[in-house]
């Protein structure tokens, strides 16, 4: 295998088309409009996609993690997203029934800390502890949001669905 053959094979866009079913980069590019050679060089890392490929090959290849690995590459995604694990919708769906349970201990331990208006320092440990919760929760709220959607599509490009 070419070293050009072997930066695909682990590219997240090549695996996402593969896992879509489109085995050739000609078929991939009547979807997105460009030449072949475009998707060779995302594909490749040779060039980036834009925002707006990357929403369409997430349409496209059913995989609406593409967006989320795309957004951990710039300023403001590095920032203030996290990384999402792609998991099973079994899986993720106990984990937030886990989450859920644990919720009201974080709800009291926010209303201890804030009831007065006033954070002491002993308290900032606590919600600490609260925000890393809340942290954890939002994560998994956008995960399993994006493995319904997956679920909901099965394993089909999305554009073939019909209503």
């Amino acid at each position: 295998m070419t070293r050009q053959a072997l930066k695909a094979v682990s590219n997240v866009y090549y695996q996402a088309r593969k896992r879509a079913g489109i085995n050739s980069r000609e078929e991939a590019s009547k979807y997105f409009f460009v030449e072949p050679e475009t998707i060779g060089k995302w594909e490749t890392g040779k060039t980036t996609p834009g925002p707006d490929s990357v929403v369409m090959m997430s349409e496209v290849y059913n995989d609406p993690f593409l967006a989320n690995h795309y957004c951990l590459n710039c300023p403001i995604g590095e920032k203030f997203y996290p990384k999402l694990d792609q998991k099973d919708l079994a899986v993720v769906s106990l984990q937030m029934i886990r989450s859920l349970r644990e919720l009201e201990d974080a709800k009291d331990k926010l209303l201890d800390i804030t009831e007065d208006g006033v954070i002491d320092t002993c308290e900032v440990n606590d919600l600490k502890q609260v925000m890393d919760f809340f942290d954890r929760m939002e994560q998994l709220i956008q995960e399993l949001k994006l493995s319904i959607k997956k679920e909901l599509h099965g394993d089909q490009p999305m554009t073939t669905l019909v209503d």
